[in-house]
């Protein structure tokens, strides 16, 4: 039996140092419906070429701005002269994630176009600082890829990522061995598909929104919506601020403002409101909170400004009239709130006056 197993293994190293060879791209649909072109680096080339061509800007949100009712559609629809903005929005789809997909552009020398990043608050609370197994697997289809390096993005991470990201795999070094042959199964299931194209399936130029006035019934005392419940009393601790200087999130910023930066890109930072009715109903000191957030910010600012980058806060303005449907995620109404106020914003405007300048000089 032990013989067997040896030769297996052989076998299958044998396989990993001769698919290794090979320019395996391509990746049958995932769960990720439209997006699953992200996980493919000849597709995710061509949708960015194809923004190019169109002269498009790239909106990256997370589970904010999934819903048709997002914020950059109804941005669109207010402002007929920003060239369209296309969103490319996911569930954990947070500063830590995202830079993988924007160091993967970068590696493999694909045209950046500019783009506004969004950031939730929530994304440095305990519950979602955090390195989060299906937000890198959307990404890179496997944590095992990732692992395996199987995009050859590490070196391009940073130092500082790159120890996060390895401290927080550091328990898998036993199973290196058993990810190996995960690694190479997937390899093989690939190797079926090499001469396959897979075509782009997102549809542009469907991010656009009319609000039409439609304003829920909202629980006064919490700001959410009347028929959303509680977290239980025991996940309070998942909401508040951690040490700014251990955050994953803020490490995941630093990244991307480096690469943009690096490629003269022009970015926009839209950072969402907090909804500190909420926070305060359920027990949370929120002048604590407060403090330690206002401390995440100036970490935000002070990376963005140095990188000449475009920031509007809407957590300081607008006052939002209600707009939130949960703790953490802004509605329909407030996001037409938002839009309008970011529309008139001067960074805003600067921001698209910029874009049109990066379209036009090559």
């Amino acid at each position: 039996m032990g013989f067997l197993l040896l030769a297996i293994n052989i076998g299958l190293f044998s396989l990993w140092f001769l698919l290794s060879k090979e320019k395996l791209d391509y990746y049958p649909s995932s769960k990720l419906g439209k997006y699953s072109f992200i996980q493919s680096n000849s597709s995710l080339s061509d949708f960015l070429k194809k923004m190019k061509e169109k002269r498009k800007i790239l909106y990256l949100g997370s589970s904010e701005s999934t819903l048709d009712w997002n914020l950059s559609a109804q941005i669109n629809h207010l402002d007929t002269n920003n060239n369209h903005i296309e969103s490319l929005s996911m569930a954990w789809f947070s500063p830590i994630h995202s830079c993988l997909l924007i160091t993967r552009m970068v590696r493999n020398e694909m045209d950046l176009p500019p783009m506004i990043l969004v950031i939730n608050p929530v994304y440095f609370t305990r519950s979602h600082d955090v390195i989060n197994e299906s937000g890198v697997s959307q990404i890179l289809r496997s944590t095992t890829f990732f692992k395996m390096d199987h995009f050859d993005i590490k070196d391009k991470m940073g130092k500082e990522l790159q120890e996060l990201y390895k401290r927080h795999y550091s328990y898998s070094w036993l199973a290196r061995p058993i990810e190996l042959q995960k690694y190479i199964t997937n390899l093989m299931f690939l190797y079926s598909y090499k001469d396959y194209s897979a075509p782009v399936s997102y549809q542009f130029d469907e991010n656009n929104y009319r609000y039409m006035g439609f304003i829920p019934e909202y629980d006064i005392s919490r700001n959410i919506w009347v028929n959303r419940t509680d977290p239980k009393i025991i996940q309070l601790n998942q909401w508040r601020i951690e040490n700014e200087n251990l955050s994953p999130n803020l490490k995941g910023l630093k990244c991307i403002n480096n690469i943009t930066a690096d490629s003269n890109v022009p970015l926009l930072i839209l950072i969402l409101p907090v909804n500190f009715r909420y926070y305060e109903y359920i027990g949370i000191d929120i002048e604590n909170y407060i403090k330690n957030y206002s401390r995440i910010k100036r970490q935000i600012f002070n990376t963005f400004n140095k990188g000449g980058s475009y920031i509007i806060d809407l957590s300081e303005e607008p006052n939002l009239d209600f707009g939130f449907s949960d703790r953490m995620h802004i509605d329909e109404y407030g996001a037409y709130q938002l839009a309008n106020y970011v529309v008139a914003d001067s960074m805003y405007k600067s921001f698209i006056n910029e874009s049109k300048f990066f379209y036009n000089n090559p």
